[in-house]
Protein backbone atom coordinates (compact mmCIF):
# COMPACT_ATOMS: atom_id res chain seq x y z
CA UNK A 1 0.00 0.00 0.00
CA UNK A 2 2.41 2.53 1.13
CA UNK A 3 4.74 1.57 -2.34
CA UNK A 4 1.20 2.29 -4.87
CA UNK A 5 0.79 5.12 -2.60
CA UNK A 6 4.88 6.87 -3.41
CA UNK A 7 4.15 5.82 -7.07
CA UNK A 8 1.23 7.13 -7.52
CA UNK A 9 2.65 10.58 -5.92
CA UNK A 10 5.59 10.37 -8.19
CA UNK A 11 3.64 10.29 -11.24
CA UNK A 12 1.34 13.19 -10.13
CA UNK A 13 4.56 15.28 -9.74
CA UNK A 14 5.90 13.89 -13.05
CA UNK A 15 2.55 15.31 -14.69
CA UNK A 16 2.25 18.38 -12.68
CA UNK A 17 6.11 19.49 -13.68
CA UNK A 18 5.64 18.33 -17.42
CA UNK A 19 2.24 20.68 -17.58
CA UNK A 20 4.18 23.26 -16.29
CA UNK A 21 6.90 23.14 -18.64
CA UNK A 22 4.90 24.06 -21.37
CA UNK A 23 5.28 27.41 -23.34
CA UNK A 24 2.80 29.89 -22.70
CA UNK A 25 0.22 31.10 -25.35
CA UNK A 26 -1.66 33.79 -26.25
CA UNK A 27 -5.54 33.21 -25.48
CA UNK A 28 -8.24 35.29 -26.17
CA UNK A 29 -9.77 35.03 -22.69
CA UNK A 30 -9.06 36.92 -19.76
CA UNK A 31 -6.27 35.45 -17.48
CA UNK A 32 -6.65 35.78 -13.97
CA UNK A 33 -3.07 38.12 -13.57
CA UNK A 34 -4.20 41.30 -13.33
CA UNK A 35 -0.98 43.00 -14.40
CA UNK A 36 1.56 43.08 -16.94
CA UNK A 37 4.98 41.41 -16.04
CA UNK A 38 7.20 44.21 -15.22
CA UNK A 39 10.00 46.13 -16.89
CA UNK A 40 8.26 45.04 -20.56
CA UNK A 41 8.38 47.36 -23.50
CA UNK A 42 5.98 47.79 -26.14
CA UNK A 43 8.49 46.83 -29.07
CA UNK A 44 6.00 46.69 -32.11
CA UNK A 45 2.62 47.72 -32.34
CA UNK A 46 0.09 47.20 -35.43
CA UNK A 47 -2.44 49.56 -36.38
CA UNK A 48 -5.56 48.40 -38.46
CA UNK A 49 -8.68 49.86 -39.82
CA UNK A 50 -11.04 49.99 -42.57
CA UNK A 51 -9.74 50.15 -46.15
CA UNK A 52 -8.35 53.65 -47.18
CA UNK A 53 -6.43 53.31 -50.36
CA UNK A 54 -3.44 51.69 -51.18
CA UNK A 55 -2.60 47.66 -51.63
CA UNK A 56 -5.08 45.72 -49.19
CA UNK A 57 -2.43 44.66 -46.54
CA UNK A 58 -3.07 41.93 -43.74
CA UNK A 59 -6.59 41.29 -44.22
CA UNK A 60 -9.02 40.27 -41.38
CA UNK A 61 -13.17 40.62 -40.76
CA UNK A 62 -13.31 41.18 -37.07
CA UNK A 63 -16.88 41.74 -34.75
CA UNK A 64 -17.22 44.10 -32.35
CA UNK A 65 -20.10 45.71 -30.34
CA UNK A 66 -22.65 43.38 -32.92
CA UNK A 67 -21.16 44.81 -36.33
CA UNK A 68 -18.91 43.24 -38.65
CA UNK A 69 -15.68 45.16 -40.20
CA UNK A 70 -13.06 44.84 -42.54
CA UNK A 71 -9.56 45.55 -41.81
CA UNK A 72 -6.02 46.23 -43.04
CA UNK A 73 -2.74 46.90 -41.85
CA UNK A 74 -2.74 50.46 -42.26
CA UNK A 75 1.13 51.18 -40.83
CA UNK A 76 3.16 49.38 -38.09
CA UNK A 77 5.76 50.87 -35.61
CA UNK A 78 8.88 49.31 -34.38
CA UNK A 79 10.59 50.89 -31.20
CA UNK A 80 14.28 50.83 -30.06
CA UNK A 81 15.43 51.32 -26.51
CA UNK A 82 18.47 52.99 -24.57
CA UNK A 83 19.22 51.31 -20.71
CA UNK A 84 16.64 54.05 -19.61
CA UNK A 85 13.93 52.72 -21.24
CA UNK A 86 13.93 55.97 -23.32
CA UNK A 87 12.98 55.26 -26.95
CA UNK A 88 15.76 55.95 -29.33
CA UNK A 89 14.60 54.71 -32.64
CA UNK A 90 11.36 54.79 -34.11
CA UNK A 91 10.43 53.05 -37.35
CA UNK A 92 7.41 52.70 -38.95
CA UNK A 93 6.10 51.35 -42.43
CA UNK A 94 3.20 51.82 -44.49
CA UNK A 95 1.93 50.79 -48.27
CA UNK A 96 3.35 53.95 -49.37
CA UNK A 97 6.74 54.08 -47.51
CA UNK A 98 8.80 54.31 -44.68
CA UNK A 99 10.02 56.76 -41.83
CA UNK A 100 12.61 56.30 -38.94
CA UNK A 101 12.94 58.37 -36.39
CA UNK A 102 16.16 58.79 -34.11
CA UNK A 103 16.26 60.51 -30.91
CA UNK A 104 19.40 61.80 -29.13
CA UNK A 105 18.81 63.39 -25.25
CA UNK A 106 20.71 66.03 -23.29
CA UNK A 107 20.25 66.83 -19.94
CA UNK A 108 17.75 69.96 -21.37
CA UNK A 109 17.12 69.35 -25.00
CA UNK A 110 15.54 66.11 -27.14
CA UNK A 111 16.75 66.20 -30.90
CA UNK A 112 14.71 64.25 -33.64
CA UNK A 113 15.91 63.21 -37.03
CA UNK A 114 13.43 61.93 -38.94
CA UNK A 115 13.73 60.24 -42.62
CA UNK A 116 10.48 59.60 -44.68
CA UNK A 117 11.40 57.96 -47.48
CA UNK A 118 8.96 56.15 -50.51
CA UNK A 119 8.31 52.88 -51.19
CA UNK A 120 10.21 52.96 -53.98
CA UNK A 121 13.16 55.32 -52.32
CA UNK A 122 13.23 58.20 -54.99
CA UNK A 123 11.31 60.81 -52.37
CA UNK A 124 13.04 61.10 -49.57
CA UNK A 125 12.44 64.16 -46.74
CA UNK A 126 14.16 64.91 -43.82
CA UNK A 127 12.91 66.81 -40.96
CA UNK A 128 14.92 67.64 -37.96
CA UNK A 129 13.22 69.10 -34.47
CA UNK A 130 14.35 70.43 -31.29
CA UNK A 131 12.22 69.89 -28.00
CA UNK A 132 13.23 71.45 -24.74
CA UNK A 133 13.35 68.98 -22.03
CA UNK A 134 12.36 70.55 -18.10
CA UNK A 135 14.25 68.66 -15.46
CA UNK A 136 12.12 65.33 -14.88
CA UNK A 137 12.99 65.16 -18.61
CA UNK A 138 9.92 66.30 -19.67
CA UNK A 139 8.59 67.93 -22.85
CA UNK A 140 9.24 71.71 -21.37
CA UNK A 141 6.23 72.90 -23.46
CA UNK A 142 3.54 71.00 -21.57
CA UNK A 143 2.54 71.51 -17.65
CA UNK A 144 3.03 68.71 -15.41
CA UNK A 145 1.88 67.74 -11.93
CA UNK A 146 4.34 65.76 -9.14
CA UNK A 147 3.70 62.55 -10.79
CA UNK A 148 4.62 63.42 -14.27
CA UNK A 149 0.66 63.70 -15.90
CA UNK A 150 0.02 66.15 -18.20
CA UNK A 151 -1.95 68.88 -16.95
CA UNK A 152 -1.85 71.76 -19.31
CA UNK A 153 -0.28 72.16 -22.76
CA UNK A 154 1.33 75.56 -23.22
CA UNK A 155 0.27 77.95 -25.80
CA UNK A 156 -3.40 76.66 -26.10
CA UNK A 157 -5.74 79.50 -25.01
CA UNK A 158 -8.18 78.63 -22.81
CA UNK A 159 -7.48 75.74 -21.88
CA UNK A 160 -8.49 74.21 -18.49
CA UNK A 161 -5.85 71.87 -16.20
CA UNK A 162 -7.01 68.19 -16.73
CA UNK A 163 -8.62 66.15 -13.72
CA UNK A 164 -7.01 62.69 -12.18
CA UNK A 165 -8.20 60.55 -9.86
CA UNK A 166 -6.07 57.89 -8.25
CA UNK A 167 -3.34 58.46 -11.77
CA UNK A 168 -6.60 58.65 -14.11
CA UNK A 169 -7.33 60.70 -16.28
CA UNK A 170 -11.03 61.51 -15.73
CA UNK A 171 -11.41 64.59 -17.65
CA UNK A 172 -9.46 66.93 -20.70
CA UNK A 173 -10.73 70.26 -22.15
CA UNK A 174 -10.54 71.12 -25.62
CA UNK A 175 -11.13 75.01 -26.39
CA UNK A 176 -13.24 75.84 -29.63
CA UNK A 177 -13.95 79.01 -30.96
CA UNK A 178 -16.94 79.19 -29.24
CA UNK A 179 -17.61 77.57 -26.12
CA UNK A 180 -15.39 74.04 -25.20
CA UNK A 181 -15.51 70.48 -25.60
CA UNK A 182 -14.51 68.40 -22.92
CA UNK A 183 -13.49 64.53 -22.57
CA UNK A 184 -14.81 62.52 -19.57
CA UNK A 185 -13.06 58.68 -18.66
CA UNK A 186 -13.94 55.53 -17.25
CA UNK A 187 -11.01 53.06 -16.31
CA UNK A 188 -10.82 49.25 -16.00
CA UNK A 189 -9.44 49.77 -12.26
CA UNK A 190 -8.64 45.99 -11.77
CA UNK A 191 -6.02 46.77 -14.99
CA UNK A 192 -2.48 48.37 -15.24
CA UNK A 193 -2.59 50.89 -18.11
CA UNK A 194 -0.11 49.99 -21.29
CA UNK A 195 3.77 50.60 -20.63
CA UNK A 196 4.17 53.92 -22.20
CA UNK A 197 6.44 54.25 -25.10
CA UNK A 198 7.56 58.35 -25.24
CA UNK A 199 8.80 59.42 -21.74
CA UNK A 200 9.65 62.79 -22.46
CA UNK A 201 5.58 62.92 -23.21
CA UNK A 202 4.79 62.21 -19.28
CA UNK A 203 3.53 59.15 -17.70
CA UNK A 204 0.01 57.87 -18.66
CA UNK A 205 -3.22 56.70 -17.10
CA UNK A 206 -2.51 54.20 -14.21
CA UNK A 207 -4.98 51.54 -15.54
CA UNK A 208 -6.63 50.83 -18.93
CA UNK A 209 -9.28 52.92 -19.75
CA UNK A 210 -12.66 51.71 -20.70
CA UNK A 211 -14.44 54.58 -22.44
CA UNK A 212 -13.94 58.30 -23.67
CA UNK A 213 -17.08 59.95 -23.80
CA UNK A 214 -16.45 63.59 -25.41
CA UNK A 215 -19.00 65.86 -24.71
CA UNK A 216 -19.99 70.12 -25.80
CA UNK A 217 -20.65 72.58 -24.21
CA UNK A 218 -21.91 76.12 -25.45
CA UNK A 219 -20.90 75.33 -28.88
CA UNK A 220 -22.68 76.71 -31.88
CA UNK A 221 -20.90 73.77 -34.00
CA UNK A 222 -22.38 70.65 -31.94
CA UNK A 223 -25.51 69.96 -30.02
CA UNK A 224 -25.27 70.42 -26.51
CA UNK A 225 -24.48 66.97 -24.58
CA UNK A 226 -22.60 63.81 -25.76
CA UNK A 227 -21.38 63.93 -29.37
CA UNK A 228 -18.85 61.25 -29.47
CA UNK A 229 -17.80 57.84 -27.96
CA UNK A 230 -14.91 55.35 -27.75
CA UNK A 231 -15.35 51.90 -26.23
CA UNK A 232 -12.01 49.94 -25.95
CA UNK A 233 -12.06 45.65 -25.95
CA UNK A 234 -9.26 44.42 -24.95
CA UNK A 235 -7.86 40.56 -25.23
CA UNK A 236 -4.51 39.48 -23.21
CA UNK A 237 -1.76 37.02 -23.59
CA UNK A 238 -1.35 34.30 -20.75
CA UNK A 239 1.04 36.77 -18.63
CA UNK A 240 -1.86 39.35 -18.24
CA UNK A 241 -0.16 41.99 -21.19
CA UNK A 242 -2.90 43.38 -23.60
CA UNK A 243 -1.61 41.75 -26.83
CA UNK A 244 -5.08 43.94 -28.64
CA UNK A 245 -6.82 46.76 -28.24
CA UNK A 246 -9.54 47.26 -30.80
CA UNK A 247 -11.81 50.77 -30.18
CA UNK A 248 -14.84 51.04 -31.17
CA UNK A 249 -16.35 54.13 -31.83
CA UNK A 250 -19.76 56.37 -31.91
CA UNK A 251 -20.88 59.12 -33.37
CA UNK A 252 -23.99 60.70 -32.27
CA UNK A 253 -26.91 61.65 -34.12
CA UNK A 254 -26.54 65.61 -35.60
CA UNK A 255 -22.94 65.80 -34.14
CA UNK A 256 -20.89 65.92 -37.19
CA UNK A 257 -18.16 65.34 -35.00
CA UNK A 258 -14.72 66.20 -37.39
CA UNK A 259 -12.05 65.09 -34.78
CA UNK A 260 -12.12 61.36 -35.34
CA UNK A 261 -9.49 58.95 -34.60
CA UNK A 262 -10.48 56.12 -36.51
CA UNK A 263 -12.12 56.03 -40.49
CA UNK A 264 -15.10 53.98 -40.26
CA UNK A 265 -15.19 54.39 -36.26
CA UNK A 266 -13.49 51.29 -35.51
CA UNK A 267 -9.39 51.39 -35.12
CA UNK A 268 -7.40 47.94 -34.51
CA UNK A 269 -3.66 48.02 -32.66
CA UNK A 270 -2.07 44.89 -31.77
CA UNK A 271 1.29 44.87 -29.63
CA UNK A 272 4.22 42.83 -29.81
CA UNK A 273 6.68 42.92 -26.01
CA UNK A 274 9.83 42.64 -24.78
CA UNK A 275 10.54 42.08 -21.58
CA UNK A 276 14.63 41.36 -21.30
Amino acid sequence: MRYSLTASLLLLAVLFAGIACHDKVDVDIEPVITQPVPACRIVKTAYKTIYISGPKVGYEKLMAGNKSYDLYTWVEYKYTYDADGRVIKQESFTWGGYSTVVYMYTATKLYTRRVNASKDGLDTQIVLDTIPLNRHGFDDRSIFDEQGHVMLYKGVKNMEPSRWVDNNKTYSMMPLEAGKIYRVATYDLTRLALPYIFQFEGVGSKNLVSSITTNASGSPFYKEGPVYKQDFIYTYDTNGRVVRQVQVDTEYSGSNWQFAENPGLIGVYDYEYSCQ
